[in-house]
């Protein structure tokens, strides 16, 4: 025999509703205040240093007049491929001073081997633009969401071999990436109430950059820890609550997720399933001692209880989400079992 027990909000697809639409966001951000990014040739005469500074920052890099070549780099983090965000630009501000003797001095930018260009006719050469603050924007290409886990940025400087020779400056290095998506999982998300469940923030950016996290869970509760727990209370009858997390970055961005009728708790729908059940001996004389079995198909249905009436006013419980019951009441009376499931 069948037990049905409905709630109509379990038949809707429990989807994740993609964030609204939300502008481009700073993944990684190096103020240029220290060199811990940073290596390259010569690397003893890099220094940082308010000098260098464009103004955004207290400090900047560069170093000494040369009348060698120097070169320097660093290395950005790429977002992974599965992390569903995808490269940008990065930007920065840079500076070559020359003496006015090295006619020929010459600084370049490049990013992962590409040079950055400075204005529409394609100059890649800051010595065109000498004595002066630059600012450099290099758009990625769609192919750059695969590759190694870092980008390089590399500084270099040709300061030719006459008089004071020359010196490049770098500050504020922002690379910029499609918005964050907050991803979250849940321990359970169905059963009777009251339910316990376990939220898991799975959100991926670059390290140490997510500074706050906004949990609605659907009954007017909130919680604003990276990984809460969550007691949805006992109903009597079924409900399906919203879940959504917003993460929010260092730099104030934040972008949210919803997963609609994401936990489902109190009396559910059972599914498309049927339930059978056996018992032996199924006569003799009384005191009778009989061993119920009962199995669903298909088997995979995922029981939450079990309850069995064995008609003469007794009843018995199985194990939650077993496939089998045996309870061993003593009656002759045929019984009835009763169960949900999400």
């Amino acid at each position: 025999m069948r037990y049905y027990t409905f709630f109509l909000g379990l038949l809707v697809l429990l989807l994740a509703v993609p964030p609204a639409a939300a502008a481009d966001m700073i993944y990684w951000e190096d103020p240029c205040d220290t060199l811990t990014n940073w290596d390259g040739w010569y690397q003893t005469w890099w220094t940082v240093s308010p000098e260098y500074s464009h103004g955004e920052t207290s400090y900047g890099i560069g170093h000494p007049w040369m009348r060698k070549d120097q070169e320097v780099f660093c290395q950005i983090p790429r977002p992974p491929e599965d992390s569903g965000v995808t490269p940008k630009y990065v930007t920065f501000w840079t500076r070559l001073d020359s003496d006015p003797a090295n006619y020929n001095s010459a600084g370049y930018v490049t990013i992962d081997g590409d040079y950055v260009e400075y204005d529409d006719d394609g100059e890649v050469n800051l010595g065109r633009y000498v004595n002066q603050w630059v600012y450099g924007y290099f758009p990625f290409p769609a192919s750059a969401a695969s590759g190694p886990a870092d980008i390089t940025l590399r500084l270099m400087l040709m300061p030719g071999s006459e008089g004071d020779g020359a010196q490049i400056m770098i500050d504020t290095v922002r690379f910029v990436t499609s918005p964050i998506v907050p991803t979250f999982t849940a321990s359970t998300t169905g059963g009777e109430g009251p339910l316990t469940v376990q939220f898991t923030d799975q959100t991926h950016w670059s390290e140490g950059n997510i500074v706050g996290w906004y949990w609605q869970f659907g009954d007017g509760a909130t919680s604003t820890q990276q990984h809460p727990s969550h007691t949805y209370p006992y109903l009597s009858s079924g409900q399906a609550y919203d879940v959504s997390l917003t993460t929010t970055t260092r730099w104030g961005q934040e972008n949210t997720t919803v997963k609609a009728a994401y936990i489902v708790v109190g009396t559910v729908a059972e599914g498309d399933f049927t339930v059978d059940f056996t018992g032996t001996p199924t006569n003799g004389t009384s005191p009778l001692t009989v061993n119920f079995s009962a199995t669903v198909s298909p088997a995979e249905t995922n029981i939450t209880s079990w309850r069995w009436d064995f008609g003469d006013g007794t009843s018995g419980t199985g194990p939650r989400g077993s496939a089998r019951q045996s309870p061993t009441p003593t009656t002759p009376i045929p019984p009835t079992p009763s169960m949900m499931s999400p």
